[in-house]
This record gives C-alpha cells, structure tokens and sequence, in this order.
C-alpha cells in the first residue's frame, strides 16, 4: 500500500496529508478532554521540541499540549496574558 501511494501521490500530497493527519488527532485528543490546565499565564504557539520554560508551549505535534491552530483553542478567553 505505501509503494502504491508513493507512486500515485507526490511528495507534497503526502506531506499535506501527513499534517491532517497530525491536526486530526490533535482535535479529536481535545474533544475527549486530553488537555489540562495551562501551567502559565503566557503562550508559545508553535513550539515543536523547543519548549520555553515559564510558558503554555503548544504545537500540532510533539509539544506539551498539541492542538490544532485552525481549531479553536482549549481555554476560555483571558487566560493568556502574553502570546508568542
């Protein structure tokens, strides 16, 4: 199956795919409820492995919190008080 797709789909379709993949399971983790508390009143999106001690690190993937940027986000308004 994978040699099949890599002959039908080019690089970038995989890729794209690969990320929805990625989004989708990030949406579907909030909605059962997989997210604490944020530990900081300040928020770092797109963090990947590169987490800033003192701060809510976020990413689709890899981080402490993984959510989908295109969803809304897990908490109520008002609880950052700086963005990153």
């Amino acid at each position: 199956m994978k040699r099949l797709l890599r002959k039908v789909l080019s690089r970038r379709t995989r890729s794209c795919l690969a990320v929805d993949w990625l989004r989708l399971r990030a949406r579907l983790r909030h909605q059962r409820g997989g997210q604490s508390l944020p530990s900081s009143n300040k928020l770092h999106f797109g963090c990947g492995r590169r987490c800033v001690p003192g701060w809510t690190n976020v990413d689709i993937v890899n981080s402490p919190f993984d959510i989908d940027l295109a969803s809304p986000l897990p908490w109520k308004d008002g609880v950052f008080d700086t963005i990153a």
